[in-house]
């Protein structure tokens, strides 16, 4: 992997499933339904999204039964490619359970400058956080917080790796280190804390989670494959 990394150009980088540890992969232009059963597809603007299929192959799906909680499919919202809006009482769950170390990363955008608000954690909440630790920055979580500056307004590129000590999180490329503390999720919540509060507010474009902790140069191929897909500063 490394002599296949030194060749990508700046603007260029790998497709995550040529990396191995992929459990999640949720594409906002691929696999949205209006049921959690994932049968009537989400065609229209603001069509319910129910169910979001995993692109990973890990069958770790994200659904959402309640009518009212579902989110909306955003058409043509970022780069021309499909989103999925959360508003207040909007979230999604998925069965996948992350043991650290484990990597994410996602592009998304907050609608509501509020303090507090979830793009993701676990099915408890506190678990696993990824959040608004303030008005102008992001929060990585797990009994521990490492925070990194975040531009409200616009879609933002975000990875963040949960290992402890040895945790760190990246807005834009730009990477801050620290310990975000040891605990461990028994399931993911997106758009929301675990149980469904302090909802996002916002949009997910896409979210890659990896069971392992990905490498300062395999982190550098996957940004550049999504500022690709959405263009993301």
């Amino acid at each position: 992997m490394g002599n296949q990394l030194a060749t990508l150009g700046v603007g260029g980088g790998l497709s995550p499933s040529q990396f191995s540890g992929l459990v999640l992969w949720l594409k906002g232009d691929v696999g949205l339904f209006q049921d959690a059963a994932r049968t009537t597809p989400a065609t229209a603007n603001n069509d319910p999204v129910g169910g979001w299929a995993d692109q990973s192959g890990a069958g770790n799906h994200a659904s959402q039964s309640v009518g009212g909680n579902r989110p909306a499919l955003a058409l043509a919202d970022q780069n021309g490619l499909n989103t999925v809006r959360f508003a207040s009482a909007n979230w999604l769950t998925s069965a996948l359970a992350n043991t650290q170390p484990y990597t994410i990363l996602l592009v998304a955008k907050r609608d509501v400058n509020t303090a507090t608000l979830y793009l993701l954690d676990g099915s408890s909440t506190n678990t696993g956080v990824l959040n608004a630790g303030s008005t102008t920055q992001l929060q990585l979580f797990a009994g521990n917080g490492v925070f990194a500056n975040e531009t409200f307004g616009q879609y933002n590129q975000v990875d963040g790796i949960f290992n402890g000590a040895s945790s760190q999180l990246a807005v834009n490329g730009a990477v801050t280190t620290g310990n975000a503390g040891a605990s461990n999720t028994a399931g993911t919540t997106i758009g929301a804390a675990g149980g469904g509060v302090s909802q996002l507010n916002g949009r997910i474009a896409e979210l890659i989670v990896y069971n392992v902790a990905r490498s300062a140069g395999e982190l550098t191929s996957l940004r550049g494959y999504l500022k690709s897909r959405w263009n993301t500063p």
